[in-house]
């Protein structure tokens, strides 16, 4: 599947209205690369509250992503337009 601008931005669209906390946890494990036991010491929490917070952030994001998707995509009903004779 190849990822368009338009896909980017509704990604980030969907990061950035994750709560402040579930976002800050997505960020640093995703974009920066840190393990969950970094994260948690770092803010002072568990691993698994780490766990938890990430699963939550794919979730939205994976919603957001997948609602739009699905209200962009024809109905399997409609297919392209045929010329008339």
């Amino acid at each position: 599947m190849l990822i368009t601008a338009d896909m980017l931005a509704l990604i980030q669209k969907a990061i950035d209205q994750l709560p402040s906390k579930c976002r800050l946890i997505f960020k640093l494990a995703k974009e920066d690369g840190l393990k969950y036991k970094e994260i948690a010491e770092i803010l002072n929490i568990s691993a698994k509250t780490v766990e938890n917070q990430l699963a939550i952030a794919l979730n939205k994001i994976g919603n957001t992503v997948s609602f739009d998707i699905k209200k962009s995509q024809p109905s399997p009903t409609s297919g392209p337009a045929t010329p008339h004779s």
